[in-house]
């Protein structure tokens, strides 16, 4: 042994290695023949189990990674406004002030949907300012279909409508969901509206302050995303959802208020 080198060493190692697991083979294979059924049933069990945990029947289940998205405030406004715009409406006066009997068609207000049953509610300024008005109408609907209001009983500050007769299958609404928690200081606001243009007008602003008229009444939210553009529109956060009327002039009235008259007009 001390005259062989490693290589020959190795060699001999591995064919000592091979007689072993040819005659380890033979014997196995000699017992199992001689071994009672019961015992080569309970080996052949023990192998197919074997077998079985090591080579399973179905792939592994895939592994799904958690990605987190990031999302800007700019994309949460511009979904803003692509989802309000179409609760969204225009306010249109008829009146006969023409001499030849005519009626003459006039933007008073931007307003919005405020309920699935097609209730408008809109400011109250300009509407009550255009006193020959006699009747109104809901112009800036889906299609460009102009539909035909009637005034409901409604609080000094702002108005509700509803159609004067049940609109036809081709007339679409979306009221806008209105927000479940008050309105706060420094939050970011989207005010909708339209003015004499058909064009919707779009600012963005914060909540600066509030405004207290009289200690009875809810105080106005002050912002600067209330203006003369998009008064009687919505004032929306940044979640989509209502949280004031656009009185104007950096004012508005928050959705609390609207919906408490909402619920005693039962519309």
């Amino acid at each position: 042994m001390e005259e062989l080198n490693k290589n020959q060493i190795v060699l001999l190692v591995l064919l000592v290695s091979f007689v072993t697991s040819i005659a380890t083979g033979i014997v196995t294979v000699t017992l199992m023949d001689q071994a009672p059924p019961a015992v080569t049933q309970t080996i052949n069990r023990i192998v197919e189990r074997t077998v079985e945990k090591v080579v399973p029947g179905k792939p592994p289940p895939p592994v799904i990674k958690e990605v987190p998205v990031i999302v800007t405030e700019e994309e949460l406004i511009v979904k803003v406004i692509n989802s309000a715009t179409p609760g969204t409406v225009r306010i249109l006066s008829l009146s006969d002030g023409k001499a030849d009997g005519q009626n003459d068609k006039q933007f008073l207000s931007s307003g919005f949907f405020i309920s699935p049953s097609g209730v408008i509610v809109a400011d109250s300024a300009a509407i009550l300012a255009a006193t020959s008005t006699t009747s109104y109408q809901a112009g800036g609907l889906a299609g460009g279909q102009t539909v035909p209001l009637t005034r409901l009983e409604s609080p000094p500050n702002f108005i509700f409508f509803k159609f004067a007769d049940p609109p036809s299958a081709e007339v679409k609404w979306s009221a806008l969901a209105l927000a479940k928690t008050p309105i706060s200081i420094g939050q970011t606001v989207v005010a909708l509206g339209f003015s004499d243009r058909p064009d919707i007008n779009v600012s963005v602003g914060i909540v600066s302050s509030f405004l207290s008229t009289d200690a009875s009444t809810t105080p106005l939210v002050m912002t600067n995303a209330a203006s003369a553009e998009n008064q009687g529109g919505p004032l929306m956060n940044i979640k989509g959802e209502v949280v004031g009327l656009s009185k104007g002039s950096g004012l508005a009235i928050p959705i609390e208020t609207i919906a408490t008259a909402l619920a005693v007009l039962k519309q």
